[in-house]
């Protein structure tokens, strides 16, 4: 990389020039210039117009195994990215789709589906702070009021 460039991004993607040729997955960096212009460089191909190259960006999401953890009162809980979800609904494929647990009390509307693989597949924002649980010495959570 030559002097007065920093890469600002780098994701794995594939390359199309205008005549067709396809480059399978390259590492493509966006890189910035000291004058400001921006530039393309994918593994060693550089680009500093558009018309020259399509650039297709795919960003694999990461597989989240769904956690589990189970309250006090028996109440099975989705864990996911410190929130909690309750059980609500059947999805396509033998998945379920997760309601979070504080739906009533906080009014949120954020919601999760999860593979019939326990795959974490689908995810909304919450309006709220996660709740906290501590688990107890049977292995079960208690979810702790915040004052």
């Amino acid at each position: 990389m030559g002097a007065g460039r920093r890469i600002v991004a780098e994701h794995q993607v594939g390359l199309r020039t205008n005549s067709g040729f396809t480059i399978a997955m390259r590492s493509l960096h966006w890189l910035a210039r000291t004058c400001g212009d921006n530039m393309i460089e994918v593994s060693g191909y550089q680009s500093e117009s558009e018309s020259e190259t399509e650039i297709t960006v795919t960003k694999k999401p990461k597989k989240t195994k769904a956690t589990y953890i189970t309250l006090v009162q028996g109440n099975k809980l989705l864990m996911f990215k410190g929130y909690s979800y309750s059980k609500n609904s059947k999805i396509r494929n033998g998945g379920y789709r997760y309601t979070c647990s504080r739906t009533l009390s906080e009014a949120c509307k954020a919601y999760a589906h999860v593979s019939a693989d326990d795959i974490v597949i689908k995810h909304t924002e919450h309006n709220h702070e996660p709740a906290k649980y501590i688990k107890v010495n049977n292995g079960r959570y208690i979810r702790i009021n915040k004052n």
